[in-house]
């Protein structure tokens, strides 16, 4: 295949796995499967000098979804530029001497993983919550943002101003939520942004969702540094949780890198890397910005701990305590530089929950040392199976004893 044609087949690959990630929130590749192909697309693009109009590298977001009010920014959101390597990083910060001369001090901060929202604030009331949509069109999603508990519905600043920060689910609020759904979220990214996309308020405020507030956007005040602008947040009353960090060299901002990678299995909400911000905020226009992202920003992004892959069998296991325990077998999968094969399904009540069957696409998370668990369906096989329920002990031949949605 030549290189114009595999450009061809990865914008269109990617524009729909885009169009269902960002406007059907039904993810159906994990991130770094889709970053994998968009740093091909990329390096295609950048060898021929050339690329299509319709190619992923010019969007922010997706476009905002026609069954809600379409509302404009006052102020563009854009992407953020991304690194995965200590070099990459390194090459980051060249550029940003090679701008000004000079590496200034840089904000460190957690990248969380749920959906990007705009919050205008106008004689201290909260007039309007909005979706990034495509970073200049969100989609009005105020009703929704509205049933965050801790979120302020007023702000003692009385000018105008857009709060930026992301809709979360906590991974507790998740854990919770599954134990009495009937529909388990496949994870706690997707629950945020199908809360938020949810026409019924009501649907919202059951999953009990978090915002974590990071940026001021458009705003009547002038903020000097980007830790002006936590510190105003703070003050305001908005959750500004997570780690947090001014650098004064490269090698301290990877540090905070790694700490953060260290701390990432014990925190309570998905992230999946760290931001990296010039912190004065005169300096960020001296450095510019494309069309989609800001030059004096980058995203450092961790190893992938969710993949894809098929559901190739389904094994069962006997415990010490005489239960059934089932053990998925996949197609071997790398996560996080570790290849995976088996998965555990906790229990036959878990599988007929998440409606895996065999020959499905699903969504394997390993975290740490943890057993690697499916999470649910990312795309249904063609020929696909039910997972049946044994009827006689593997091991032994005895009769099975069904105890809720245990097997004995």
């Amino acid at each position: 295949m030549d290189k114009l044609a595999r450009m061809k087949e990865l914008v269109g690959t990617l524009n729909e796995w885009a169009r269902l990630y960002y406007e059907e929130d039904a993810p159906v590749v994990s991130d770094a499967e889709y970053d994998r192909l968009y740093d091909e697309l990329k390096k295609l693009e950048e060898e021929e000098g050339y690329s299509l109009k319709n190619s992923p590298t010019h969007r922010v977001g997706g476009a905002p979804q026609r069954k809600f009010e379409q509302s404009k920014h006052l102020k563009k959101l854009y992407s953020l530029d991304k690194c995965q390597t200590k070099e990459e990083f390194a090459a980051w910060c060249a550029r940003v001497e090679k701008a000004i001369g000079y590496l200034p001090a840089l904000t460190c901060e957690y990248k969380f993983d749920g959906l990007t929202l705009n919050l205008l604030y106008d004689g201290g009331e909260l007039i309007k919550a909005t979706t990034r949509g495509d970073g200049t069109v969100g989609e009005v999603v105020t009703a929704q943002v509205e049933t965050i508990k801790k979120l302020p519905k007023t702000i003692s600043y009385k000018g105008r101003i857009e709060i930026q920060g992301e809709g979360i689910l906590r991974l507790s609020q998740l854990e919770r939520y599954n134990a009495v759904s009937s529909e388990p979220l496949k994870n706690a990214r997707n629950g945020a942004a199908g809360a938020i996309r949810n026409l019924d308020p009501e649907v919202t405020r059951t999953r009990g969702l978090s915002f974590m507030a990071y940026n001021v956007g458009y705003s009547d005040m002038a903020f000097a540094t980007q830790h002006d602008m936590r510190e105003f947040l703070s003050r305001e009353g908005f959750e500004v949780e997570g780690g947090w960090r001014i650098a004064r060299t490269a090698s301290e901002a990877m540090a905070f890198a790694d700490e953060t990678e260290q701390a990432r299995p014990d925190l309570d909400y998905l992230i999946d890397g760290v931001v990296y911000k010039v912190d004065d905020v005169a300096l960020r226009d001296e450095i510019g910005v494309t069309e989609k992202f800001p030059k004096w920003a980058v995203a450092y992004k961790f190893k992938a701990d969710e993949m894809t892959t098929e559901l190739k069998g389904v094994e069962w296991q006997v415990s010490r305590s005489a239960k059934l325990n089932p053990i998925a077998i996949l197609e071997p999968v790398d996560i996080g530089g570790v290849t995976v094969s088996r998965a555990t399904l906790n229990n036959f009540g878990d599988i007929q929950k998440k409606k895996v069957r065999v020959g499905d696409r699903v969504f394997i998370r390993r975290s740490n040392d943890v057993i690697p668990e499916i999470m649910g369906v990312a795309q249904e096989g063609e020929n696909a199976v039910d997972i049946q329920k044994p009827t006689v002990c593997p091991v032994c031949g005895s009769p099975i004893v069904v105890n809720g949605a245990y097997l004995y």
